[in-house]
């Protein structure tokens, strides 16, 4: 399995589109699938890092683009916004590519896109291939052999930081497993295995480093 980090400035998307009206924001995607059933597009679940006094705006830019439908919006004091949209009518490479799972997407302060992708040998050449003729200029930063080394999968990390930033581990809780479903385009069942698995692996983590 390979685990490659490509550098693109991709078209036609929302996060392109948004870093164009807004500069000086921060994109990441940590989770891309294909909307199954009778609805096409593409599902994301994202962290904006935004200055704070332009947060509620750029909330609704997001809310009002005519390309995003079902958004569930988290927004922060400190100028973090999460949640997650549906796309219409939207194809990408990375989700109808057999053998790709596109692991995270990052915008850098120089307005490209970073992506890290889990692939085969077969799969990569065909997305890069597919990108070439979609006319996305790519280039590969870095490309080694997964080892599966990692503590919690960015997924992981971003639901368990908003279930703590939304007063899910409090007494009595601010936020029900449902809403955080909800929130990140999944069902209570699957919320309930990401929080215990990303719970397990950081608890694991400790132990281990806090051995003598």
């Amino acid at each position: 399995m390979l685990e490659v980090t490509l550098k693109a400035t991709p078209k036609g998307c929302w996060v392109s589109d948004l870093l164009e009206r807004h500069p000086d924001v921060q994109v990441k995607v940590v989770d891309c699938k294909k909307i199954s059933g009778k609805s096409t597009g593409v599902h994301h679940l994202f962290e904006i890092l935004v200055p704070p006094q332009k947060t509620q705006y750029l909330v609704e830019s997001i809310e009002n683009d005519p390309a995003i439908y079902d958004p569930e919006i988290i927004a922060s004091k400190t100028g973090r916004i999460y949640g997650s949209i549906k796309i219409r009518n939207h194809s990408c490479l990375f989700t109808r590519t057999p053998g790709i799972h596109l692991k995270s997407a990052n915008t850098t302060l120089d307005r490209f896109v970073l992506w890290n992708i889990l692939s085969d040998s077969r799969a990569f050449h065909q997305l890069m291939k597919g990108l070439d003729s979609d006319g996305v200029g790519v280039e590969v930063v870095r490309r080694r052999q997964f080892d599966g080394k990692t503590i919690v999968t960015a997924k992981q990390n971003l639901i368990l930081k908003t279930a703590l930033e939304r007063g899910y581990f409090e007494y009595p809780r601010r936020i029900r497993l449902e809403e955080m479903a909800q929130i990140s385009g999944t069902t209570p069942s699957a919320m309930t295995q990401i929080l215990r698995k990303g719970i397990k692996r950081i608890l694991l983590e400790f132990f281990d480093s806090s051995q003598v």
